[in-house]
C-alpha cells in the first residue's frame, strides 16, 4: 500500500509518503521537500513522521533551492536517519562554489534569503555527511528511475529538470549577483525536480516548481519516443497552483486522456496561490481538487460578493459564510492536510484533513445535507 501526505506547509511544499510491502511486511518512509509555517519551529514533516513511528528515511529529496521547499530540513536530517539524497542538479564536487556564493547570500539584507542560506548550507553539510550508507543522487529527466531503500513495489522516476538546465543554473551561480538568483525569483524553478510514481496501475505525478518551459521541453523529448502524455491519475500541481506555470496543455500533457483525475496544491491560499485561472483550468478539465487552503476564487472577494445574492437558498448562504474569507489578506484551510491511499487493486482514496465541501469536486448543498 502507498501512503502519502501533501502536508499544510503554508506556501510551501512538504510531502511525506509511506510505503507498505505487503509482502516482506516492511514499512518505508520518504520525504519530498520541507516548509516551516510562519512562527513555527519545528517542521510539520517531522511532527508526521514521528507520528508514524519513522525510525529512518529512505530518502529525502529536496526538488530546488526556494526557502519554502527547505526551511527545516536540516531538524529533519538531524532527528532521523537517512540513507539517500536526492537533489536538484548540485553535485557533491559543486558544493565548494554553491556555498561560495551562499556565504554571500548569507550576509543579504533579506532575512528570508539569510535564514536560507544557513539552512541551505546545513542541509548540504548532513547530505554530504550524515548519510546512512546511502548515495547523493542528482538525477535529470526525461526519465532517470532511482530505487529507494524499500520501495521495491513501487516505480519511482524523476522527470525534470532535463539536464540543459544545470548548465544554465551555474551561469546565474556564477554571475556574482546572486542577489534575486539564487534562492529567489524564477532561477531556480528551471531546476526543479518532477518526480513520478508509479503503483498499482495509477501515476503519482509530484511537479515541485517546474516551469511551463520545462514541461513543454519534457514533452518534446518524450514526443521523439512515441509518447503523448504521462496518463497522471494524480497530479500534484506545480508552484502551488501558479497560473504562471500552469495552463491547459500542461494539464492534457500530464493527465492524458484519463477521466478520473485528482489534482492536489499546496498553497497558501487567500490573495496569494492557487491563482483563480488554474481553479478554473482545473474545473474545465473536470478534475478534482484538493488545497490546503482555500483559494481566492472559492472564498474570498467573488464568494462574498455572490453571498449577497438575494436568490440564494438559506442552505447555499450558510455553506458560502462558513466557508467564505472575510479580507483579501486572510487565509485559512480548506482541506488542510491531504492524505492519499492508494491499495494494491490500485483503489484512490483521498482524506483531507477538514474535508470541507468543495464546488469543483461536487455539489456542495449535497454534501452539507448528507
Amino acid at each position: 500500500m502507498l501512503e502519502f501526505w501533501i502536508l499544510n506547509a503554508g506556501k510551501g511544499d512538504s510531502i511525506v509518503i509511506k510505503y507498505t510491502d505487503e509482502a516482506s511486511s516492511t514499512t518505508s518512509f520518504g520525504l519530498i521537500d520541507s516548509n516551516l509555517n510562519q512562527g513555527e519551529t519545528t517542521p510539520k514533516a517531522l511532527k508526521k513522521l514521528r507520528e508514524l513511528n519513522a525510525t529512518e528515511l529512505s530518502f529525502i529529496a529536496l526538488t530546488h533551492p526556494h526557502t519554502d521547499h527547505f526551511l527545516g530540513m536540516s531538524q529533519i536530517m538531524e532527528a532521523i536517519p537517512f540513507r539517500d539524497f536526492i537533489s536538484f542538479p548540485i553535485k557533491i564536487e559543486d558544493l565548494k562554489r554553491f556555498g561560495a556564493q551562499l556565504k554571500k547570500t548569507a550576509s543579504h539584507e533579506s532575512k528570508e534569503i539569510r535564514v536560507g542560506s544557513v539552512e541551505l548550507m546545513k542541509i548540504m553539510a548532513k547530505a554530504k555527511t550524515s548519510r546512512q550508507g546511502g548515495e547523493w543522487y542528482t538525477p535529470t529527466g526525461p526519465n532517470s528511475q532511482i530505487y529507494p531503500a524499500g520501495f521495491t513495489g513501487l516505480d519511482i522516476f524523476v522527470i525534470l529538470p532535463l539536464p540543459k538546465e544545470k548548465g544554465a543554473f551555474f551561469q546565474y551561480i556564477e554571475s556574482n549577483d546572486p542577489e534575486n538568483k539564487l534562492l529567489s525569483g524564477i532561477h531556480p524553478n528551471i531546476i526543479s525536480l518532477g518526480i513520478t510514481i508509479k503503483y498499482a496501475g495509477k501515476t503519482i505525478v509530484f511537479g515541485g516548481d517546474s516551469t511551463k518551459k520545462n514541461w513543454e521541453d519534457h514533452q518534446k523529448q518524450l514526443a521523439k519516443g512515441g509518447v503523448s502524455n504521462l496518463g497522471a491519475d494524480i497530479f500534484k500541481i506545480p508552484h502551488h497552483g501558479s497560473t504562471y506555470d500552469n495552463n491547459k496543455d500542461i494539464f492534457n500533457y500530464v493527465y492524458g486522456e484519463n477521466e478520473e483525475n485528482i489534482a492536489l496544491i499546496s498553497a497558501i491560499g487567500g490573495n496569494h496561490h492557487p491563482h483563480d485561472d488554474v481553479i478554473s483550468l482545473i474545473e474545465d478539465n473536470k478534475t478534482k481538487p484538493y488545497c490546503t487552503n482555500l483559494a481566492k476564487i472559492c472564498g474570498a472577494k467573488n464568494v462574498i460578493a455572490f453571498r449577497k445574492h438575494e436568490q440564494l437558498s438559506n442552505e447555499l448562504n450558510s455553506f458560502i459564510t462558513k466557508n467564505a474569507t472575510n479580507t483579501k489578506e486572510e487565509t485559512q484551510p480548506c482541506q488542510g492536510d491531504i492524505h492519499v491511499i492508494i491499495d494494491r487493486s490500485g483503489k484512490i482514496e483521498v482524506q483531507p484533513e477538514f474535508n470541507k465541501p468543495c464546488w469543483y469536486r461536487e455539489n456542495p448543498i449535497t454534501q452539507l445535507l448528507l
